[in-house]
């Protein structure tokens, strides 16, 4: 993440990455915009890093990047990735 706090790309095993970092309130309403698609065959990857790090949350643990191919990010709703951004 740059100093602006946007997401920055990486890359990882020749894939670009992008690193996330978002508030639980904007992680709890990317989730529930998620559950209104098709994810178990379109975003399951991401709603799976999404609940993940937010458990992670709920048992207390510090809040962490969230680590996703370029690529997934990009073909999320544009809903959700605004609410990703805050919005």
């Amino acid at each position: 993440m740059d100093p602006n706090g946007a997401a920055v790309s990486h890359e990882m095993n020749d894939l670009a990455s992008i690193e996330l970092v978002v508030t639980t309130e904007d992680l709890d309403k990317a989730i529930a915009l998620l559950l209104k698609f098709r994810w178990e065959t379109l975003y399951q990857d991401a709603l799976h890093a999404f609940i993940l790090e937010r458990d992670r949350r709920k048992l207390g643990s510090p809040a962490r990047t969230i680590v996703l191919a370029k690529q997934r990010v990009d073909e999320l709703p544009p809903d959700v990735g605004a609410a990703l951004r805050g919005g």
